[in-house]
């Protein structure tokens, strides 16, 4: 079963989002909302958006489709707004796909989401291949069979790496910034250094000739669990438990290492339905624990805001107790199908992790929400102080369900 694709909708007016949403959702699209340009463009590293339609009336607009051209694989828009003088600037901006002057036909735009979807759909993979066959065919060792998805800042294809089933992640040259090296360079240097059954395994790392940096890690046929809600809306609690269990785990031996994840989610997490295994992925925020040079600016916020720990919100310095509240968040996700806290922006995300109270659904089984609250406690020395004790508790619990 396919996910439903993502349509960002950035708009000041509520009004307009509850009239979008309804014409849009009959075409079982997934909405999300973001009622600020700030917000917005934090919103699509949360959710990799299919779309973004844009309102020109925003401040920072222009800089906005720059940066989703940029950053996020250009990314299609459909802007929308009043003026005839905001056509011309935007006209260069190759990622906008479409431009509605108001008054606009709710009609005509749920035509152009649909056209601009489809022809998106059509030429993912014509593109990725020609990418290969022209640019990163001399990974030595290497034989490229099939394109995977786009990360952060990179982009994954499957292929064949010495004759086993492989994964090759890779740094686009479009994204060579000096903190995404540096990100990529901590995740291998993290990688290389844990060995353990719930962790993906790297083989190898380098440079190509042409100067794309990059990763092979075994192959790993599951889903990640961010698609798998998006199918099942939740998991039940005896699934939703080995999940928490395997990635307690395998976190255990990273922070033995003095590794801290700081990014632990859903899409970070691999899940095969068939043989019931997960693997960690995506160490591109990871933090030595002794180590004091930090690639991130002072102030600005490590993570994803559905699943932050207060502490991560408030940019202080983690240590491993943040993972723990990373994970607790992650498993109310898996057993209750939404994220802890939904609110209507960012910020008021980041706001409730550090203010608002746990609320759980009144059919939750009372020892899995007192789990998560303790893991979810906004104090660091609130919460269990080790994923080992993480997995005795949820062991003990899972034997009496």
């Amino acid at each position: 079963m396919n996910s439903r694709p993502v349509i960002l909708i950035i708009n000041r007016d509520r009004n307009i989002h509850e009239v979008y949403k309804e014409i849009l959702d009959a075409h079982r699209h997934h909405i999300v909302s973001a009622y600020s340009a700030t917000d917005g463009f934090a919103m699509t590293k949360i959710f990799s958006p299919n779309l973004v339609i844009l309102s020109m009336e925003l401040e920072s607009q222009e800089e906005t489709i720059k940066k989703l051209q940029q950053t996020h694989h250009n990314v299609p828009v459909i802007a929308i707004c009043g003026r005839e003088i905001d056509r011309a600037k935007i006209q260069n901006f190759t990622n906008v796909k479409r431009y509605f002057s108001k008054p606009l036909s709710l009609k005509n735009l749920a035509k152009a989401v649909t056209e601009i979807l489809k022809q998106n759909s059509q030429n993912a993979q014509p593109v990725s291949e020609i990418e290969v066959k022209k640019e990163r065919k001399d990974i030595e060792g290497f034989e490229f069979e099939k394109f995977i998805g786009r990360g952060g800042y990179g982009e994954v294809y499957r292929g064949r790496y010495h004759g086993e089933d492989t994964a090759v992640k890779i740094l686009c040259k479009s994204e060579l910034s000096s903190e995404d090296m540096c990100r990529f360079q901590r995740e291998v240097f993290a990688l290389a250094t844990i060995k353990h059954e719930n962790i993906i395994e790297l083989l190898q790392s380098g440079i190509t000739t042409e100067n794309y940096y990059f990763m092979i890690t075994k192959y790993f046929d599951g889903k990640d669990l961010e698609t798998l809600l998006q199918e099942q809306h939740k998991l039940p609690a005896r699934d939703a438990i080995n999940i928490a269990i395997q990635v307690a785990k395998g976190l255990s031996v990273a922070h033995q290492e003095n590794l801290i994840h700081r990014d632990i989610k859903p899409s970070n997490i691999l899940y095969s339905l068939h043989t019931q295994k997960v693997k960690i992925i995506d160490f591109g925020l990871v933090r030595m624990d002794n180590f004091n040079q930090t690639i991130t600016k002072k102030g600005m916020a490590l993570g994803t805001p559905f699943y932050m720990s207060p502490e991560q919100c408030e940019t202080k310095k983690v240590d491993y107790r943040s993972d723990i509240y990373n994970l607790g968040a992650t498993f109310y996700h898996l057993l209750f199908g939404v994220p802890p806290f939904i609110k209507r922006s960012v910020v008021e995300v980041m706001m409730a992790h550090l203010n608002k109270k746990l609320i759980f659904p009144d059919d939750a089984n009372v020892d899995l929400a007192c789990v998560i609250e303790k893991m979810m406690a906004k104090k660091p020395q609130d919460r269990y102080q080790s994923m080992e004790e993480i997995v005795k508790t949820l062991e003990q619990v899972a034997e009496t369900l």
